[in-house]
């Protein structure tokens, strides 16, 4: 039978809920930090040492993620391969081949337009 402390559920600050660990997931919690960190005394509530946090940079890394950079034509190029973007193309050609050239003009500078002025991340 599960502890009674494992139903008993936790809100997040954004609403989300979350289950609270029981004893024996505290437990090994607790053990596996405690053989990470090299210290025998952690504390989940007091947190951890200088050297235990020393000994887990070491051990981990830093805890960031790379930043990727992707060139501004990149994007723009991207927002171009999507279905209504390629259904204005399709027309912008249409118009071409019948030589409708205000239309082809018009669809094509609100293509041009949408695309740079769209925000992207």
């Amino acid at each position: 039978m599960a502890d009674s402390e494992s139903h008993n559920p936790i809100r997040g600050n954004s609403g989300q809920v979350f289950r609270k660990p029981s004893n024996a997931e505290a437990a090994e919690r607790k053990f596996r930090m405690s053989t990470e960190t090299g210290v025998e005394d952690f504390v989940p509530s007091k947190g951890l040492t200088t050297e235990g946090a020393r000994a887990l940079l070491a051990i981990h890394g830093r805890n960031e993620l790379e930043e990727v950079v992707r060139p501004k034509w990149l994007i723009f190029l991207e927002q171009l391969w999507a279905p209504m973007p390629i259904m204005i193309w399709i027309a912008i050609i249409v118009e071409a081949c019948i030589t409708n050239w205000s239309d082809f003009g018009i669809l094509f500078a609100i293509q041009v337009r949408t695309r740079t002025t769209s925000k992207s991340t």
